[in-house]
């Protein structure tokens, strides 16, 4: 009897296992052909920053521009005014005072982050699944992405990513990114207007 109830919960936690595996596939294949078919989008940008040391959250708004294979550009207007300029060799931050420019092949975190960054907002998941493990998940008003580092992988800044996609048009909602400082980034956006 032991045994026909073990073959049972076997067979039945197989089969949910690969109903949870079809979901998975069938999101993805539908990003990736959602991705491919987006040039560019712009929108607006709410950016928390949580600081476990200090438990203190700073909000900052603007918009933001993503362009395939070119750039990515956050235009801050509160609280402070400032532009971060993400190109495919360096990265530009524009206040009133200066710029300053940063060398992405001398930067290997912050390299890191502009990659991130750009596979986020690409929908390239896949390109995110090299240096992490990749759990799929659907909620009523979003599909849920998570992403932690393979074991061994030391350099990767964060503990885990989080993504949130639209149900709908699979357009990226929030990227939460969970420091190993334990600092919490977070980057809601709303109103994109994504370009074919």
């Amino acid at each position: 009897m032991k045994r026909y109830i073990m073959l049972l919960l076997v067979v039945a936690f197989s089969g949910v296992a690969a109903q949870a595996q079809v979901k998975s596939d069938l999101f993805f294949t539908a990003l990736a052909e959602r991705s491919a078919s987006v040039r560019s989008f712009s929108g607006n940008f709410i950016q928390k920053k949580k600081i476990q040391l200090t438990d203190r959250e700073m909000i900052s708004k603007g918009t933001v521009r993503y362009e395939k294979g070119s750039a990515i550009r956050f235009d801050y207007v509160s609280p402070r005014k400032m532009s971060i300029v993400v190109g495919e060799k360096d990265l530009k931050i524009i206040t009133p005072e200066k710029t300053t420019t940063y060398d992405l092949s001398a930067q290997k975190e912050m390299s890191a982050l502009v990659s991130i960054m750009n596979d986020c907002l690409a929908g390239n998941v896949e390109g995110l699944s090299e240096n992490c493990k990749v759990e799929y998940r659907k909620e009523p008003a979003v599909h849920v992405v998570n992403l932690y580092p393979l074991p061994g992988n030391t350099s990767y800044p964060y503990e885990s990513i989080v993504l949130l996609f639209n149900a709908s048009d699979y357009s990226i909602k929030e990227i939460i990114l969970n420091e190993r400082s334990k600092d919490i980034t977070s980057y809601q956006f709303l109103n994109l207007k994504l370009h074919e």
